[in-house]
């Protein structure tokens, strides 16, 4: 997949036929930057639905900065999926998620006791660092202390 080829003209009939249905399906409201549909992508390429291929200059807006379906992502994927894909930890808890906190609070500065508390977005931190701030911080000697890391 490793290098930049043009099948059609940009974009091509297949992402063309995608817009149109998209225009009847999806709000205006959510932007989109290409004319493009991807139908795959490996490393730092995509491939649209009509074969061309690109370079991914955008990593899916940073989340995926070490490039698609590298091997050693995909086999701890795969890894977990043989144990299970999902329980929500506010459901049925998991070690996994205890390991990465304790590693998460020791990599925190200061001296402090630290907790760690994982979320999906901005707005779920915003919530829940809402209900931490009103829950009960202790002795009163004790003030409630906060790490807030955000995402640029």
């Amino acid at each position: 997949m490793g290098i930049i080829h043009l099948e059609t003209a940009i974009p091509g009939p297949k992402s063309k036929a995608l817009t149109e249905r998209r225009k009847a399906a999806v709000p205006r409201g959510l932007s989109h930057a290409t004319p493009v549909y991807v139908a795959k992508a490996e490393d730092a390429w995509l491939e649209d639905v009509d074969g061309n291929r690109y370079i991914d200059f955008a990593g899916g807006i940073g989340c995926i900065n070490i490039g698609h379906r590298r091997e050693p992502v995909v086999d701890a994927v795969r890894g977990q999926l043989n144990k299970f894909m999902h329980t929500c930890v506010q459901v049925t808890a998991y070690e996994n998620y205890v390991e990465l906190a304790e590693r998460m609070n020791k990599a925190a500065p200061g001296t402090s006791p630290k907790k760690t508390l994982f979320v999906n977005s901005g707005a779920e931190a915003v919530e829940n660092a809402v209900k931490i701030a009103r829950a009960p911080a202790g002795p009163a000697s004790s003030p409630l202390k906060m790490l807030s890391m955000a995402a640029p």
